[in-house]
């Protein structure tokens, strides 16, 4: 069996959201120093590093407002990334706590530091050129930056990661939009199955699978809250805000 489209879509945006997800708490402290966005940044390389569920959060603040109008499938999985296709719709608002994020992301990570991957994760200036920061008061804007991604991972553990992914997501999204994803509702644990199997044969087949791996990406520009004088990443979304692509 096949997933429909939309529900595709729906994991992209979600799983976009989840790997764009961190910032840093903690402190309190009286005499704890204000962090730079620098120094962020480098927290954000060692949190990803360690595959602690816990200090990843601590990069996150939270909740994490996902708001739009429309009808849920058309704002959270359209081919606009969220473009309203209905404006007399009623707005709708998603809130994802720091206890959502570790449930989602815990046992990921643990499957990831049993397989014993390695991920490396930085975000900093271009080739050429430097990163703009922003800062006012407790909000900051980074901009001309770039992500770079270094990992590695065996299939196997791959293969395990996939299927935790796709099965975190698929149940967390069908709490809330249970009845537009009926037809994934209805699979039987087999067909989920069956449908898992085909789709990792797919990508092995036309992708194969490389232990190692590399990624630079030009980021968008993004926004940090500092909270008890650490920064965190901003990560509410409102697809209304959103340019159609």
């Amino acid at each position: 069996m096949k997933a429909n489209n939309r529900w595709l879509s729906i994991v992209a945006v979600l799983i976009v959201t989840l790997m764009l997800t961190g910032c840093l708490g903690g402190g309190g402290k009286a005499n704890l120093q204000d962090q730079t966005v620098p120094q962020f940044l480098e927290e954000v390389t060692d949190a990803v590093a360690s595959l602690q569920a816990t200090r990843i959060a601590d990069l996150i603040y939270f909740p994490i407002t996902i708001s739009g109008t429309g009808e849920p499938l058309a704002v959270l999985g359209s081919n606009n990334m969220g473009a309203m296709v209905n404006e007399s719709a009623e707005r709708i608002e998603l809130k994802i706590e720091r206890d959502d994020f570790l449930e989602m992301t815990g046992g990921l990570l643990q499957i990831a530091k049993d397989g014993n991957a390695k991920l490396l994760v930085k975000i900093t200036d271009p080739a050429g050129g430097k990163m703009n920061i922003t800062v006012n008061e407790d909000m900051a804007t980074v901009e001309n930056s770039v992500l770079l991604i270094e990992g590695e991972v065996s299939e196997e553990t791959a293969e395990a990661l996939f299927r935790n992914l796709m099965t975190t997501v698929k149940d967390f999204m069908l709490e809330i939009l249970e009845e537009e994803m009926q037809d994934i509702a209805d699979f039987t644990d087999d067909e989920w199955n069956e449908m898992l199997d085909s789709m990792w044969a797919n990508f092995l087949a036309e992708e194969g699978w490389t232990e190692e791996f590399d990624l630079t990406q030009d980021l968008a520009p993004f926004k940090l809250k500092k909270v008890n004088k650490k920064w965190k990443f901003d990560l509410d979304v409102d697809f209304d805000q959103i340019d159609p692509v």
